[in-house]
């Protein structure tokens, strides 16, 4: 699953539904430029590598969260 899919899917109303702002403010930019790359543009690479990390790090957040005792 590639970057965009994954970010589609945790934004996608019949599936995790998070909030573009969340993930916008994880991948370090606004839902604007989430909802700009969603809709077909093509990111360049190190968008792509941002996103991803970003994606790590809300993973870890969570993961956080829920192993919190």
């Amino acid at each position: 699953m590639t970057t965009l899919e994954k970010i589609q899917t945790l934004t996608d109303k019949r599936g995790l539904g998070i909030s573009k702002t969340i993930i916008g403010k994880y991948c370090g930019c606004n839902f604007n430029a989430i909802t700009y790359y969603l809709n077909g543009a093509n990111p360049k690479p190190e968008v792509l590598e941002q996103y991803e990390e970003g994606l790590k790090q809300l993973l870890h957040d969570i993961a956080e969260v829920i192993d919190e005792n």
